[in-house]
């Protein structure tokens, strides 16, 4: 029977073979981002983002707005750890963003 804890290598389909540790990597840093995600949520005010309010003629703004800070705020939390992978800077606050709405969303 097939174990999952039995294999050394992985081909995900393109780039690299990875191994393991770079699994276990890889899992570790989707845990980081939602703590990071999940802290920046408790403390990253409602509204942050907007600076003239009365210039708004919409409450969209607010959202957009906020859930981009969260992914500010996400991303400095990770980058002591991880700021100096490639790709750090560019993908990371998107990311924490579709993190951050989903746990808006549905948790």
């Amino acid at each position: 029977m097939f174990d999952a804890l039995d294999w050394d290598f992985l081909s995900g389909g393109h780039g690299n073979v990875g191994s393991r540790a770079d699994v276990d990597f890889y899992r570790q840093f989707l845990d980081d981002l939602e703590a990071a995600v999940g802290e920046a949520l408790g403390n990253v005010p409602w509204g942050d983002g907007i600076t003239d309010p009365a210039q708004l003629n919409a409450h969209t703004a607010y959202l957009s707005n906020w859930i981009a800070e969260v992914g500010k705020y996400a991303t400095e939390k990770l980058r002591p750890v991880y700021g100096d992978y490639s790709g750090f800077d560019h993908a990371t606050p998107k990311n924490a963003e579709l993190v951050g709405m989903y746990l808006y969303s549905y948790r």
